[in-house]
């Protein structure tokens, strides 16, 4: 963007012209008005990087003036020069920079001290803007760098969850054969495969769900913060069964990996309903998923 805009407000038509003549022939683009009620339009029409204000004008006042500059996020940060010659003491100069003026000047000033203001004042808002950009660009890089990593980080979940599930299904299909064969086997032969299939309740499960359990554990922080603030009377079992909860688990796959039959995982889960939402009002995964 330039930086060669200026407007200026003052009712006195030859302090306008005045201020015209010396700024343009400085190379400025001036905007100049009478009528400071329409201050902020113009501002947002023209984006000038400097705006000078008379003080005592009909209308809105100088003070009126910076007030409606600072209100609106698209002119908030154009700097203001408030340019006046009955309000003029130190107090009045305080007054105006206590109100987000940034500069003041008393009339009459002559053009050396009219230039030099207006130089430093567009300098200055040329470098806050080239900040503020930058600070855009930052926070933008940033959020890039953060969904990349919470990308991975679900990818990695997601991972993890489907190598649990696959574990549950090798076992179940195992587990299914065991006990097919158990019919065709001699007893002495089905003491043995008894001892196999309580191996295989646990192989490599076990193993899995940690895996998964420390990757969800990384990603759901606030919800574990939250069950803990809220609930900390639960056990470590209890708050097991809720992170099976809010992982979309089926019963089936629970039982699976905490050993239990699914009806037993269905009385667990209504002994936690009871411990979490004693009034009932709402469902367990519901309330598990709003945590």
């Amino acid at each position: 963007m330039g930086f060669n805009k200026i407007l200026v407000v003052d009712d006195d038509q030859s302090a306008l012209r005045m201020l015209f003549k010396i700024l343009h022939a400085e190379g400025y683009e001036v905007f100049t008005t009478v009528n400071s009620n329409n201050i902020l339009t113009l501002a947002l029409k023209y984006k000038p990087s400097l705006i000078i204000t008379d003080w005592d004008m009909p209308g809105f006042n100088g003070l009126e003036v910076v007030k409606a500059i600072r209100s609106n996020d698209q002119t908030k940060n154009i700097p203001v020069l408030m340019y006046t010659g009955k309000l003029t003491s130190v107090n009045d100069l305080k007054v105006a920079l206590d109100a987000g003026a940034n500069d003041f000047l008393r009339k009459p000033a002559d053009e050396i001290e009219i230039l030099a203001r207006v130089k430093s004042q567009i300098r200055y808002y040329k470098s806050l803007v080239q900040i503020i950009e930058l600070e855009k660009k930052i926070s933008e890089v940033k959020i890039s760098v953060l969904t990349n990593e919470l990308e991975e980080s679900n990818s990695h979940l997601i991972s993890t969850k489907i190598k649990l599930l696959n574990s549950i299904r090798k076992q179940e299909n195992l587990l299914s054969k065991i006990e097919e064969l158990k019919k065709i086997v001699s007893d002495k032969n089905i003491v043995y495969l008894d001892s196999l299939l309580t191996e295989l309740k646990s192989f490599d499960i076990e193993e899995r769900w940690k895996e998964y359990e420390i990757v969800f554990s990384k990603l759901n922080s606030k919800f574990l913060d939250n069950l803990g603030k809220f609930h900390p009377e639960l056990t470590s079992n209890e708050r097991r069964m809720c992170i099976f909860i809010r992982s979309s688990l089926s019963n089936k796959d629970i039982a699976s990996i905490t050993l239990l039959s699914p009806d037993s995982v269905k009385k667990a889960k209504y002994r936690l309903k009871k411990k979490l939402i004693p009034d009932g009002n709402k469902e367990l995964d519901e309330y598990i998923h709003s945590l």
